[in-house]
């Protein structure tokens, strides 16, 4: 037993507490004057604060002392045996089932020391952190699984199937056999250091174990690489035979929706790289997926389009449509430009083209142009049409015609270059109150029949041709005598002629130059806006506007000067 001088000697560690309550009360019994004079007495029992585990720190309570020491000091014992000193003290692994005991000693200045010791309390085995194992690996035949481990003490590890250990797998990781295939895996790990309670955890793997391919082969693609066309996955046979499901990818990235065996390259594609992953799956065998090789960038696809043809009577007033035949992809956009001569017709962009009258004598053919995007671009010519017939007359005989019935209203002329007398009636019968309009013509005439018209009486003019607003819209006027469209036969502007040179009229000769200009050829005085007459050999010059109707008569030869 160890003794502390000045003090009496210490009780054993192992006496029970009663002891000490009896050595502490004989203490309280002694009279004052025996003890030792201002000794520091303990009122309280000191204690030890904190879990009495191994590896825990305890920290020291002195109690209360009278009168109040003015320092301390402290040692711990376990059974019997001195094992620290200070304020606290971390309990070791040897002193596990040990008796602890604090022993307190109190100063006071000119006075002795005062002796105290606590209860003693047995020491438990320590709690190690907390560690939980896991399975890390695939569990498929040959590969290898790895245990997570702590990283302290000393750690054992056994594998097992179907929770029963396998002989010899004791090591942290565990290569799969074929023995495992189809069975539940699981590890336990147990974990132990002096002082401290056995850990144990057990990790249970997710699923039984698959068996391996023994073959597997990456697909190929085969196909165009253009937009437009079809890839095809191709896939050598595994071993097992094995069922594949399939993941199209765009620069590496999967194509949503694209888990076919085929792909159709769309626009996205263009310029990309494409590859495709293929999944090999069997009962009982680990799935594997194996990546083609890309292919080159994606070109642009190609549109495959027959040449045009044309359809329709092939008559000033009639209407051609252009026919295109299968188009490949049929979602191409088409543009269309219809060609008088092998020259583009302004404005004639449609699928069909309705012939005009500058037609005729011409022969007309259609350009369309196939768009599509990331397709190449591409324009089909047809063939030409027959050279077009011009427009057919109408108003032929002599006669009347009956408006809306015989003749549609509208604008119509003639080329005769004789005398053409005509009217505009609204009733069948030659009077003042009938009489909507009339006009005797030399060379080319234009009427206006109106929808207010009743009849048209037409005598020596030949025939009568629709008007659609086309003509050879020349910069002179040649002929003697006429009428013109300005916009459409001759050009708006300002025409000179270098002399009037007369004209005949019913075998008259007339030596003078009658310029007439009409706002409309509706045969009544009213619409004309210009009216001059030249003497034969005067310089002529008349200005007309787009829309206006000019009439020459012996005039001569006027040019287009502005």
């Amino acid at each position: 037993m160890t003794t502390v001088a000045g003090a009496p000697a210490r009780p054993s560690g192992r006496l029970i507490a009663s002891i000490l309550a009896l050595a502490a009360a004989l203490t309280f019994l002694v009279p004052a004057a025996a003890r030792a004079a201002d000794a520091p007495q303990n009122t309280e029992q000191p204690s030890i604060g904190g879990a009495y585990l191994v590896g825990e720190t305890v920290t020291a309570q002195p109690g209360i002392w009278t009168p109040e020491p003015e320092t301390f000091d402290y040692e711990w014992f376990v059974d019997d045996a001195p094992v620290g000193t200070g304020d606290s003290y971390t309990i070791a692994a040897a002193d596990l089932d040990g008796a602890l005991q604090l022993k307190v000693t109190a100063h006071l200045t000119d006075a002795p020391d005062g002796v105290a010791w606590s209860e003693p309390f047995a020491v438990s085995a320590g709690v190690l952190d907390a560690f939980t194992t896991s399975i890390t690996g695939v569990l498929v035949v040959g590969r290898t699984l790895t245990a997570a481990l702590p990283a302290t003490g000393d750690v054992t590890v056994q594998w097992r199937r179907d929770g029963k250990a396998i002989t010899g797998a004791t090591a942290p990781t565990y290569t799969v056999k074929s023995i495992d295939a189809g069975h539940v895996l699981s590890v336990r790990v147990v974990r132990s250091q002096p002082g401290y309670l056995t850990q144990v955890s057990i990790a249970k793997a997710s699923a039984t174990v698959k068996k391996a391919f023994s073959t597997t082969a990456a697909p190929t693609i085969s196909g165009t690489r253009a937009v437009g066309k079809t890839l095809t996955a191709n896939v050598k046979p595994w071993s097992p035979t094995a069922s594949f499901s399939y993941q199209w990818k765009r620069d590496g990235v999967a194509i949503s929706g694209a888990t076919n065996r085929t792909y159709a390259l769309k626009a996205k594609d263009l310029g990309a790289r494409i590859a495709v992953t293929v999944t090999g799956r069997k009962s009982g065998y680990a799935a594997v997926s194996r990546t083609s090789g890309a292919t080159a960038a994606i070109a642009k696809g190609t549109i495959v389009a027959p040449t045009p043809t044309i359809t329709g009577t092939v008559r000033a007033g009639s209407t051609l449509t252009a026919r295109t035949g299968t188009v490949k992809p049929s979602t191409v956009a088409k543009s269309f430009q219809w060609l008088r001569n092998g020259n583009p017709i302004a404005g004639a962009t449609k699928a069909t083209y309705a012939l005009k009258n500058v037609d005729a004598g011409k022969r007309i053919a259609v350009k369309v142009t196939y768009r599509k995007t990331a397709f190449t671009t591409i324009t089909k010519k047809s063939a030409a049409t027959v050279t077009v017939k011009a427009r057919p007359e109408v108003a032929v005989k002599d006669g009347y015609y009956r408006v809306g019935t015989d003749i549609k209203p509208g604008t119509y002329y003639r080329t005769g270059s004789g005398i053409c007398y005509w009217e505009r009636l609204s009733a069948k019968s030659y009077d003042t109150d009938a009489l909507n309009g009339s006009n005797i013509g030399l060379g080319r005439s234009y009427v206006t029949i109106k929808s207010t018209d009743k009849w048209f009486y037409t005598e020596d003019c030949g025939g009568w041709t629709r008007f659609d607003g086309t003509g050879a819209n020349k910069s002179s006027v040649t002929a003697k005598v006429g009428t013109y469209a300005v916009g459409t036969d001759i050009k708006a502007g300002t025409y000179r002629s270098p002399a009037a040179t007369g004209f005949t009229f019913a075998g008259e000769p007339f030596e003078m130059c009658i310029i007439i200009v009409e706002s409309a050829p509706l045969g009544v005085m009213d619409v004309a806006t210009q009216e001059a007459y030249y003497e034969v050999g005067d310089p002529v010059e008349v200005t007309v506007a787009k829309g206006e109707y000019l009439t020459s008569f012996g005039c001569g030869k006027l040019t287009r000067v502005s």
